[in-house]
């Protein structure tokens, strides 16, 4: 895969695929996001990123790491998901809590979602995330990112903490009103 310089209000910074020595610096950069992510799912990013290295495709998890040069400051993790056709998850999407509001996740999201277009064939993408306060943010963000609402799983990974689904059909261009906020 080809690696890309971006820059904007942001330091310059590339996006490229998993590496080995990602692994150590995404999981710190993960459990600094301690109001989003338990041991357990820091444990579980752990195993996706080893699996991605052991495997390669064959593991079914593809990483995208946004660094600067010198250290990963975002990382996405999707995949196909089995026995469907073109429909994708997107497993985790990460940022450094020092660039999030600044354009990376945005730009990251836009990268995941072009290369599970372009690259790997898919056309729906998922995101599936926490119905909790602290995850007010992020349902905004998947919102302002041309994602839909399409369903709700009331406590879905413990008592009050319910799961919001969204879906985004990767066929329609972005939404006008994040196109120019890459």
């Amino acid at each position: 895969r080809e690696r890309r310089s971006v820059s904007g209000s942001l330091p310059p910074f590339r996006l490229r695929p998993l590496e080995g020595a990602d692994c150590a610096p995404l999981l710190r950069l993960t459990a600094e996001l301690e109001e989003f992510f338990s041991p357990e799912e820091i444990a579980v990013a752990g195993e996706l990123m080893t699996e991605r290295l052991l495997r390669g495709a064959a593991s079914g998890y593809e990483f995208l790491v946004a660094d600067d040069g010198g250290s990963p400051l975002a990382y996405s993790c999707y995949g196909a998901i089995p026995a469907t056709e073109g429909r994708f998850d997107l497993y985790w999407i990460v940022v450094s809590p020092t660039f999030r509001g600044r354009g990376l996740g945005r730009t990251l999201l836009r990268a995941t979602e072009e290369d599970i277009r372009a690259r790997l064939g898919g056309r729906r993408l998922y995101a599936q995330t926490s119905s909790r306060a602290a995850y007010a943010p992020t349902r905004a963000f998947y919102r302002s990112m041309g994602y839909r609402l399409v369903a709700t799983l009331e406590d879905y990974y413990r008592p009050g903490d319910g799961q919001c689904v969204y879906v985004r059909d990767l066929e329609e261009g972005p939404p006008a009103s994040s196109a120019g906020a890459l």
